[in-house]
């Protein structure tokens, strides 16, 4: 749900997905946390990742908004993600991987601490 929040448009890059997950769960996700969720996304169709920025499918747009909009607050966020994805029942449809190195996510979280 990081990357829906962090994404207004359905397009956001690494340090606006670590602001989001900062806000809503007050944590910088590891590189392996990250490796390991944008890979499940990417191989359940939900992203794709273009020019350093995360882009999700907009037909999971409406349903991720309703989602993100129900009962629940900001720190809820998490759990509203997880139900999402369990509703959807999302196959997986590639064995991509999208991989975050240690170099990516230190020049994301100095953007994301220099924009704040």
């Amino acid at each position: 749900m990081s990357v829906y929040l962090a994404a207004n448009d359905g397009n956001a890059e690494l340090c606006e997905v670590l602001g989001a997950a900062d806000v809503t769960n007050h944590a910088i996700p590891s590189v392996d946390e990250l490796t390991s969720a944008f890979t499940k996304l990417k191989q359940h169709g939900i992203i794709e990742l273009k020019k350093n920025n995360f882009i999700i499918e907009k037909k999971f747009l409406e349903s991720l908004k309703k989602s993100y909009n129900s009962k629940g607050g900001l720190f809820e966020t998490a759990n509203k993600g997880k139900k999402w994805l369990v509703k959807n029942k999302l196959l997986i449809i590639n064995d991509s991987i999208i991989e975050i190195t240690e170099e990516q996510l230190t020049v994301a979280h100095t953007k994301y601490i220099q924009k704040n």
